[in-house]
């Protein structure tokens, strides 16, 4: 059995087509929410702080009160990546509750929402 040359171009194109069409997809999903940026109030809005020792660092979380959008779903917690020592967490977390830092910029990284620039704003939280 034998292919024709055109059967054989129509198949070619529309495998090329595909390809292509899967790429565009890829880069529109993934930058609908990757780059995306929050700034995020604590003081009032946060409920609870926790951190865990996770490999040579810490794991450092902080549950909010109130839902935003962030690494393409709804969450209610935002995370620090960077706490390297137990030192480090109990300051921030006590940084935190004070309100010594009540305003935070999250990322996305790692597909979670990660607070990456912190900062004290007078009159928020």
């Amino acid at each position: 059995m034998r292919i024709s040359k055109n059967v054989t171009l129509f198949l070619g194109a529309l495998a090329a087509s595909l390809l292509v069409m899967t790429f565009l997809h890829v880069i529109v999903s993934a930058s609908s929410y990757q780059g995306r940026v929050e700034f995020v109030t604590l003081g009032k809005n946060v409920y609870s702080v926790w951190f865990i020792k996770a490999g040579s660092g810490y794991r450092f979380r902080v549950v909010l009160k109130g839902k935003y959008t962030m690494c393409g779903r709804e969450v209610n917690y935002l995370e620090f990546n960077d706490v390297r020592t137990r030192g480090e967490a109990v300051a921030l977390t006590q940084a935190i509750k004070d309100r010594t830092i009540n305003y935070v910029r999250v990322t996305c990284i790692n597909n979670e929402p990660t607070a990456d620039y912190i900062y004290y704003r007078p009159g928020y939280g």
